[in-house]
């Protein structure tokens, strides 16, 4: 019954031990994680099964800072059946189900439905269709912490693992013209997070003068939507001698819309109602370009990129920052680079838009 079948198994272990100093503020703690995993996979035909077990552990212990030590074990089993019942369709279904020692059991189940275009004009061309859903278990690591430490946070009370659920449809492919080969794809997706933990100021100041703040449920989920597109042209600058990689010019552009809402913790309302904000540090267009020419007894193709990003809205900032993404009122930059051979120039122009 299971001739053919193939057995792996797997492992890690990592461990971290840190010495941070956040002005006044000492802390020093120490992160381990184990994982192990055995898993089997079955091919017949035009069926494969695959299952398995895992189990893993996430350890945090603080020396200087007492309330945030934690053991998080989550033994979990996951399934998947993938079925290529004809050229033109490709179907793949699979859940995990993960028992977290502090969050409860939960099953996250994913399909997946790929259809392809074999022959014909747009030969090549593909569709993805996913929908799933997804888990993650709080911790007292948040962008916020990460840069103030833990020492201002409250202890943990009262918090529910956040709950995700995703979408996407993709379609591309290839379109050949007389002046080269163009490739094109489009990817449409959404998401929904549930019980989205934030942080909220509170009241106090810790002995170094720092702000209180706790971490808290959302009222209401946190919703994302979006799409992003993709072109590549491709012209061949010669022809193929003796096995030789033809030399070709390649000019990639991307664009990225992205649209993203979340409760106000800041804003006032009772009960499962709140005022919608922008996510912050979000900005909503992103678009870049790449043109790369690669000769045959090359070993890196030059290129010049050029990278635009738009506006997106940071509520910490009180002044420009040197990131594009934590500009308060957006950011407009310009990159151009070539090979050494070609005298490399590099420009960048911030702007607010």
């Amino acid at each position: 019954m299971l001739r053919g079948a193939i057995l792996t198994f797997r492992g890690s272990a990592v461990e971290q031990r840190h010495r941070h100093q956040f002005g006044r503020a000492r802390e020093s703690d120490g992160h381990c994680t184990w994982f192990a995993e055995a898993a089997i996979a079955v091919p017949r035909g035009r069926v494969s099964y695959v299952g398995g077990v895992a189990l893993q552990q996430d350890s945090y212990r603080a020396q200087d800072v007492a309330g945030f030590d934690y053991t998080f074990t989550v033994p979990a089993a996951f399934g998947q059946v993938d079925l290529d019942p004809a050229p033109w369709i490709a179907l793949s279904t699979s859940a995990r189900a993960d028992a977290h020692s502090e969050y409860g059991t939960v099953v996250n189940p994913r399909i997946s439905v790929l259809l392809r275009r074999p022959d014909g004009v747009l030969a090549g061309w593909s569709s993805r269709f996913s929908l799933g859903t997804g888990e993650f278990a709080p911790s007292p690591f948040t962008e916020t912490t990460e840069a103030t430490g833990v020492s201002p946070l409250l202890p943990l009370e009262n918090l529910a693992a956040e709950r995700a659920t995703s979408g996407s449809i993709d379609i591309g492919g290839p379109l050949q013209l007389a002046m080269g080969r163009v490739e094109l794809n489009a990817t449409a997706f959404a998401s929904r997070v549930s019980h989205p933990v934030q942080v909220i100021d509170a009241e106090g100041t810790t002995p170094f003068g720092a702000t209180r703040i706790r971490l808290a449920n959302a009222a209401q989920p946190t919703r994302t939507w979006g799409l992003e597109l993709l072109g590549r042209f491709v012209r061949e600058l010669g022809e193929e001698v003796d096995g030789v990689e033809v030399p070709a010019l390649r000019v990639t552009g991307t664009y990225t819309f992205l649209r993203s809402t979340e409760c106000d913790p800041g804003a006032a309302g009772g009960g499962d109602a709140c005022a919608r904000r922008l996510v912050p540090l979000t900005p909503r267009h992103t678009a870049g370009v790449v043109a790369a020419e690669r000769p045959a007894d090359a070993v890196r193709p030059a290129a010049a990129p050029d990278a635009w990003t738009g506006r997106s809205v940071d509520d910490r900032c009180v002044g420009g920052t040197d990131r594009v993404h934590h500009e308060c009122r957006g950011a407009f930059r310009v990159l151009i680079s070539a090979s050494r051979d070609l005298r490399a120039l590099r420009i960048s122009v911030p702007s607010v838009l």
